[in-house]
């Protein structure tokens, strides 16, 4: 094929699951062995969400629906190895319930008619991730810089004798004032979390802090 520009991703399967982890992994290395070696370890695909340019023709100011279709016939009929279209629903609720039991990022939701604008954001591609809130201990805290130097960075987290990373965003100062506190009182600290799954290895996506969940009081 020639003259054909697409928008997607590179993605690495696991367990039947997508996931930008093995592609991240394979590209964190100028070693050529291990190139070689994490090219084995996680075989990638492209998936693509549209189609710029066919044949050498900017087609981005055809509508979405149209350019979809150019772009499943394109794939459909070339046998091309190692790159898929990405699937497409009609109801908004069953993508939802699709992408969270594939333990995808989210959905984007597209106007049919809309045309594609590169590099800008608009109101006729729409976004939404999935979240997910979770009751976790602290155990620990990371050294504060800059605003954060006299109390800390982030907060060290676990559950069930897991490690699941670090939350350092969505305080408030009397929050950040009350933790700080309690840590010095060697209290234990639950706290609820706002994140968006899990990386392969176990923590926890971008940790939110929500609130303190135990203990209610400093003075308990």
């Amino acid at each position: 094929l020639g003259g054909v520009v697409l928008d997607g991703e590179i993605i690495y399967s696991s367990d039947g699951k997508d996931n930008r982890i093995g592609s991240q992994r394979r590209c964190a290395t100028r070693d050529l062995w291990k190139q070689k070696e994490l090219k084995k370890e996680y075989p990638v695909k492209f998936v693509a969400f549209d189609i710029l340019y066919l044949d050498y023709d900017n087609i981005m100011s055809k509508p979405l629906t149209q350019r979809l279709s150019i772009l499943e016939d394109l794939i459909n009929n070339n046998n091309l190895k190692n790159i898929e279209y990405a699937p497409t629903f009609e109801d908004i609720e069953e993508a939802w319930k699709v992408s969270g039991s594939n333990e995808w990022e989210g959905i984007v939701i597209k106007r049919k008619a809309s045309v594609y604008i590169p590099n800008k954001r608009c109101y006729d591609w729409i976004k939404v991730k999935h979240t997910f809130e979770e009751i976790v201990n602290v155990v620990g805290v990371t050294e504060g810089s800059g605003a954060r130097a006299s109390t800390f960075g982030a907060l060290e987290l676990e559950k069930d004798g897991r490690y699941l990373g670090n939350c350092g965003s969505g305080f408030t100062e009397e929050e950040i004032d009350n933790i700080l506190k309690l840590v010095l009182k060697d209290k234990s600290i639950q706290i609820k979390v706002k994140h968006y799954g899990y990386t392969e290895d176990g923590k926890l996506t971008t940790a939110i802090f929500k609130e303190i969940i135990n203990p209610k009081s400093l003075n308990t």
